[in-house]
């Protein structure tokens, strides 16, 4: 099964791609792309509790309703992340983010930054927590 993810606010803009079945890729590419696989598999678990999607030009996954952002982040430092989560924070208030979750493979932490939450949780115990 495909997946068709459109960008918020943008109907006409290119959709973002998602699989159920990762051998369907496998089949088509020899491409080994860790961050879209790793992202593949939080988009699974959003669908899998029955999220609206959308996606931005600076956010991954967009939950409106929730006001939230997700990133797929697996291997930076909370120090880099949170660097690029200032370098995007005027995108993150025009479209009025109060939380950010940051998916990583094993770091743990959080910050805020200008009223915004950040989390930063390895996928096993978020994919777990809700």
């Amino acid at each position: 099964m495909i997946f068709l993810i459109q960008k918020y606010n943008s109907p006409r803009s290119p959709k973002k791609l998602y699989l159920i079945d990762f051998a369907l890729k496998n089949a088509l590419t020899f491409k080994k792309e860790f961050l879209k696989r790793f992202e593949n598999m939080v988009f699974l678990e959003l669908i899998k509790r029955d999220k609206t999607i959308f996606y931005t030009e600076f956010i991954d996954i967009f939950l409106p309703h929730e006001r939230k952002a997700i990133y797929c982040i697996p291997f930076l430092p909370q120090e880099l992340i949170y660097l690029k989560i200032k370098k995007i924070l005027k995108h993150l208030k025009e479209l009025e983010v109060e939380k950010i979750e940051i998916i990583t493979v094993g770091n743990e932490g959080g910050f805020e930054i200008e009223s915004i939450s950040c989390e930063i949780v390895p996928y096993w115990q978020w994919a777990l927590g809700e």
